[in-house]
């Protein structure tokens, strides 16, 4: 993946957010077909290449809707990236996984009734 900061960085409504150009590729495709996918995100501010993201694929998206068929001439984009994933660096942070594990104990019926 690579990023070109397209815009500087701006505050919109609290929020910070810089326009960048981006090639991403879903993560089901590496070492397959490796299909690239070239997007403009909003997300040009905190994404650095070889980070993951969650989005929204268009490209392979099965739309059955009429509504949606008035939008055929528009330009959609193929993928929308809508929030940096932070779970490569959750993993890296914690290392391996609990070592021990909760128990439960049995539950007693009460009869008397």
């Amino acid at each position: 993946m690579w990023m070109d900061i397209v815009s500087p960085e701006v505050n919109v409504g609290g929020s910070r957010c810089a326009l960048a150009d981006a090639q991403v590729a879903r993560v089901s495709d590496f070492g397959k077909n490796d299909t690239m996918f070239y997007i403009k995100t909003h997300l040009g501010h905190i994404l650095k290449p070889g980070d993951y993201a969650h989005g929204y694929d268009l490209h392979g998206a099965n739309s059955n809707d009429m509504e949606l068929n008035k939008y055929r001439d528009l330009a959609i984009p193929e993928l929308i990236l809508v929030k940096k994933s932070y779970e490569e660096k959750r993993h890296r942070k914690r290392g391996k996984p609990r070592s021990w594990k909760l128990k439960s104990l049995n539950m007693e019926v009460d009869d008397t009734r």
